[in-house]
């Protein structure tokens, strides 16, 4: 059988036996539809990822300080990623009790 990809003109032909595009969902699939928790059962869907951002281990808490200005000036000037490499230094400082 040859690797040749399939023609408008192909797709009804025994050469091509996969169509180039499936069909069109009819009203009757919709009406006979379920939903998911319905069909799969409640074990299947516990199991299923949620939606949404994962849920980190080490979540933030936002909070609002008042910093001098030229010292945020010189935070931001270290680039992208400034917030978290500065968390982080705060983090070190915290472990080594000099904060």
């Amino acid at each position: 059988m040859s690797r040749r990809r399939c023609r408008t003109e192909d797709q009804n032909q025994l050469a091509c036996p996969v169509a180039l595009d499936p069909p069109a969902l009819g009203d009757d699939f919709f009406v006979r539809a379920r939903p998911a928790l319905e069909v799969m059962g409640k074990a299947f869907m516990a199991r299923a990822p949620k939606p949404g951002r994962f849920k980190s281990l080490s979540p933030k808490i936002e909070v609002k300080i008042r910093i001098d200005a030229r010292n945020v000036e010189h935070l931001r000037e270290t680039g992208r990623g400034w917030q978290t490499r500065d968390n982080a230094a705060l983090a070190k400082l915290v472990e080594e009790r000099r904060l």
